[in-house]
């Protein structure tokens, strides 16, 4: 793992993991007021990097007794305390969301006795909608559930069965009512509505393969959807009018993930690459 400052391009650390087994998921939390990098590895173990002195400062393992892939991770807060919510293939359905101060597993989504499914997750992302810790997980089934990470209980399931596999994920608001932005396998991004579960609106097309990322964000006051695509294509969806906000962004290889800095500049991984984007000028010409 390498940290990189984004204002120059330039390598500015790294992180000593050459011993461990592959690294599959990485993310970034505030713990305790200090900011961590949190991994998890092809053999079913979590650590905690502090972000400065690129050194561990804890480690866990997922399944105590077994060699188990790290399929999706994320990081949360719930009731001011940080966590992270992981999903392994022997989890089968079931991602269990870990406190990273004690190391230890304090609940899982699919403990409530809900119907959901049962097949493996693909996908696990987190968010903040009114002002309440959500989780969406995506699975091979092809189903898409919303979850309160404050009760564990669900929310809603997204009716995706026309759909088929969701493979990215993200959250909106639009006109005061929270949206999930998904983008899958049918090479269309669509919208839903997070209580109801019901499609909002018709979807949006443009890419000609699978969609395989979705971040959110806001463009010149309007939400937008950035969206990636094994075509070869990152594209930006205003999300009031379902219409391309600008000219798709044309890659060599397939993207596989997007994301948006807090000071607006875009994020693309693709191939063994990353590039970082910064905002167009307004009128500027492609």
């Amino acid at each position: 793992m390498r940290v990189w400052n984004l204002n120059t391009g330039e390598q500015v650390g790294e992180f000593p993991t050459r011993d461990l087994d592959s690294v599959s998921e990485v993310v970034t939390t505030v713990v305790d007021g200090s900011h961590k990098v949190v991994t998890g590895s092809g053999d079913g173990s979590v650590r905690t990097w502090d972000l400065a002195t690129r050194q561990p400062s804890g480690t866990f393992k997922v399944h105590r007794n077994s060699y188990d892939d790290i399929t999706s991770m994320a990081a949360a807060e719930v009731d001011g305390q940080s966590y992270v919510l992981i999903s392994t293939i022997e989890d089968e359905g079931a991602p269990g969301l870990w406190d990273l101060r004690t190391g230890r597993r304090t609940g899982g989504l699919y403990a409530t006795g809900w119907p959901g499914s049962t097949s493996r997750v693909l996908t696990v992302n987190t968010s903040v909608i009114d002002n309440r810790p959500i989780a969406i997980t995506s699975c091979e089934d092809g189903t898409v559930q919303v979850w309160d990470l404050t009760t564990m209980c669900p929310v809603s399931r997204l009716v995706t069965a026309p759909v088929g596999r969701v493979l990215a994920a993200g959250t909106v608001v639009l006109d005061g009512r929270p949206l999930v932005v998904t983008g899958g396998k049918d090479t269309t991004v669509r919208l839903w509505d997070l209580a109801t579960g019901e499609q909002v609106g018709e979807p949006l097309t443009g890419h000609t393969a699978d969609v395989n990322a979705v971040a959110t964000t806001t463009m010149n006051g309007r939400p937008c959807a950035v969206t990636g695509s094994q075509d070869r294509t990152v594209r930006v969806w205003d999300l009031t009018n379902g219409a391309q906000a600008e000219p798709e962004l044309p890659f060599p290889f397939g993207v596989y993930t997007v994301a948006v800095t807090s000071d607006g500049r875009l994020m693309v991984g693709f191939g063994k690459e990353v590039a970082v984007l910064a905002p167009r000028r307004p009128n500027a010409q492609r």
